[in-house]
């Protein structure tokens, strides 16, 4: 059988693969702790002011609009790009594995990987929620089978996948490991305070990034 992203529901991936979602994990617990991670006056300014021209509009940008007036700007911000080990940022790349005789693929719509050309080990990535008309769709099944795939892409299943969710003004930070994932309440973008801690989340994620480039992850 072979089924894109977009089509796999939270129940379907349970039920093939046996992926229960639970409270917390450690490695969600360590990444969202953003005590010690303080953002400098330039970076607080800059999201001010993105929220002070974003806040009316954002709710009316379609999935293109609101990546690139908004989320990539906070991504370009924190800066993901690790030139010195080979790692940077890709977008919209193809992605598919093969688990338990059930091909899984589709398109990452962000991701920071190791490479230049094409990613050789996914380290995060981001998903961002499309509606396509009516059509229910589940969003965080289109995560976790995206996360499920990178496990088995990276061949290192005990260790940590990191995801974020974004629906519209929504982030979801989310962690998958060893056949268990997790994921946090929601982060309102159009809330300072919100905005701001994504921002820590996401400067945090690229010091889990870069500590594992530096001890040869």
């Amino acid at each position: 059988m072979k089924k894109s992203f977009k089509h796999w529901t939270r129940q379907e991936l349970k039920n093939n693969f046996n992926i229960p979602q639970t409270d917390s994990l450690a490695a969600l617990t360590h990444w969202t702790d953003v005590q010690q991670t303080e953002l400098t006056t330039n970076e607080t300014a800059f999201l001010t002011q993105l929220l002070h021209k974003s806040h009316r509009n954002l709710n009316n940008w379609n999935a293109t609009e609101l990546h690139e007036k908004f989320i990539i700007k906070i991504l370009e911000l924190i800066d993901f790009e690790f030139e010195e080990h080979n790692c940077h940022t890709f977008a919209e790349r193809y992605l598919s594995a093969q688990i338990q005789h059930i091909s899984l693929h589709g398109y990452i719509d962000w991701l920071v990987a190791r490479g230049f050309q094409y990613p050789e080990k996914l380290y995060f990535f981001i998903h961002e929620y499309k509606p396509e008309g009516a059509k229910e769709i589940d969003a965080r099944g289109q995560l976790l089978a995206a996360m499920l795939v990178a496990a088995q892409f990276n061949q290192t299943p005990t260790q940590p996948i990191y995801g974020t969710l974004v629906q519209g003004r929504m982030w979801f930070f989310v962690v998958y490991e060893e056949g268990l994932f997790a994921e946090t309440p929601a982060y309102d973008a159009l809330k300072m305070n919100d905005l701001l801690a994504i921002a820590q989340i996401l400067k945090k994620q690229k010091q889990i990034i870069e500590n594992r480039l530096k001890n040869g992850d």
